[in-house]
């Protein structure tokens, strides 16, 4: 038995297709599979976008952590 909070559960999924479908490459293909086995449901979404690079996987799971730079400009 587990418990979850169905609404994070939704914001978890649609936040993983929306980010395959916004970093997916033009004409690219996104599966989605639900698989189980004895102890594990297993939800993989797979597209064919530039993925993350090696340096930045280290720290997708850190609180606040974004690869974008802000540039501020004075006038």
């Amino acid at each position: 038995m587990l418990k979850i909070d169905p609404h994070a559960l939704d914001r978890v999924i649609n936040n993983l297709i929306d980010n395959a479908i916004k970093y997916n490459s033009d004409g690219g293909t996104i599966n989605v599979t639900l698989t189980q086995d004895e102890n594990n449901v297993n939800f993989i979404v797979k597209d064919n976008g530039y993925g993350i690079k090696d340096e930045q996987q280290k720290h997708i799971f850190e609180p606040y952590y974004s690869n974008f730079v802000s540039i501020f400009c004075y006038i």
